[in-house]
């Protein structure tokens, strides 16, 4: 598939031009080796792929005016008349239901269908129970379908509660797909064989955990009048709970009278870095409330995610809050108020707050503490000591 994403990496090897699965569009690759009017990939194509028998077919996508406007004859040169051109997502539905030559045609693949369709039943083993003779298959057959392999999932799990449930809530919380190292270190990576159509509707790729199509997720979060068995549009936020608890836990100390570690000391990875308050926020729990009271009082966090160039996603997920509480609200208030100048230089967090920030505000009462001089203060009126509202 030459799909529109990244460039291709440079590659080391000729030999590496077979391993191409993905890469980018045939007018932005870059020259490596092979040559085909200055192009790599469309290089790898015309010269490695004639090579291979007649039943392996490709699907290549690319911009018409691509290599000068000439990808059309080059390839028709390449592969002579076994090479079809699809301008439009209409065509490739009339092409996709078209009987190959050397097959029988069959009943599955006559009339405009939701190209999943098909997938889902073949590799979740449920080609015996849908109808044979459907001509159409629509969003809402679609959605059926997935209704059916988590039905049959649930049902060899007893009446009880699926063991793969948490796993599930935290892959539908999840910002992104997540690692299986990550999955692995919260005791949940033995429970991915678990889930319903593992292998198709749910995949691992890259040591990631994949979903196969958006449609799914939409239809998890569904309210009960439409999919009342398994909807998950009130309970994903026990993902959030979950994801949040485990992200926050290596910057909080079990023991009150310990120490906590540095921020600076601690791997910040990228998922931590982007989305522990974003799934703390909304978690919707008293636990995680707490949780999240105590991640805004870690300085040191506040400012390692400033550096990282994420305070945004700390104000925008606090201001998405429905219900925050007093610590909470004077934390967003606080952060709103001084984005700027803790954006521009975190390390002066505590001197900036200091010097402009109502003296009744428990930040700023924070921050004489942690100066290392405590100056003397006097209220000369304003605001009350008070941070405003905006």
């Amino acid at each position: 598939m030459i799909d529109e994403g990244d460039p291709p990496k440079q590659l080391e090897k000729q030999q590496q031009l077979l391993d191409l699965v993905s890469a980018d569009a045939c007018q932005q690759a870059k020259v490596v080796t092979v040559k085909a009017c200055g192009n790599q990939v469309l290089g790898a194509i015309i010269r490695f792929i004639p090579q291979l028998p007649p039943y392996v077919r490709f699907i290549f996508t690319s911009r018409p005016d691509a290599v000068c406007g000439g990808i059309r004859s080059i390839l028709k040169r390449a592969f002579s008349s076994s090479v079809t051109f699809i301008d439009s997502p209409e065509e490739l539905r009339e092409e996709a239901v078209k009987p190959a030559t050397s097959t029988p045609p069959t009943p599955r693949t006559t009339g405009s269908r939701v190209m999943l369709y098909d997938t889902v039943a073949r590799e979740c083993n449920l080609l015996h129970s849908i109808p044979p003779s459907s001509s159409t298959t629509d969003l809402s057959a679609l959605r059926a379908l997935y209704e059916l392999v988590f039905d049959s999932s649930k049902a060899g799990t007893g009446e009880g509660v699926p063991p793969y449930l948490p796993l599930l809530h935290v892959i539908m919380a999840a910002q992104e797909p997540l690692s299986h190292a990550m999955l692995h270190e919260m005791g949940m990576a033995c429970l991915l064989k678990d889930l319903p159509g593992w292998g198709c509707l749910f995949y691992e790729a890259d040591h990631h955990i994949y979903s196969y199509h958006k449609s799914m997720s939409d239809w998890l979060l569904l309210g009960k009048e439409a999919n009342p068995r398994h909807s998950m549009q009130d309970s994903v936020s026990k993902g959030h709970a979950t994801l949040g608890a485990h992200l926050i836990s290596p910057f909080l100390t079990s023991q009150p009278s310990e120490k906590p570690q540095p921020a600076s000391q601690l791997l910040l990875s990228r998922y931590t870095s982007q989305y522990v308050f974003l799934h703390l926020s909304k978690a919707k729990s008293q636990p995680c409330s707490l949780l999240l009271d105590a991640a805004l009082a870690r300085w040191d966090l506040l400012k390692a995610l400033f550096r990282a160039g994420q305070g945004d996603r700390v104000v925008s997920a606090l201001g998405g809050m429905d219900v925050r509480t007093p610590y909470a609200e004077d934390s967003l208030r606080w952060l709103r108020r001084f984005y700027h100048a803790f954006d521009g230089e975190p390390e002066s967090m505590e001197r900036a707050t200091y010097a402009d920030c109502p003296i009744k505000s428990s930040k700023f009462a924070e921050a004489l503490s942690r100066l290392p001089v405590v100056p003397t203060v006097t209220q000369l009126g304003g605001m009350d000591g008070i941070l405003p509202d905006h």
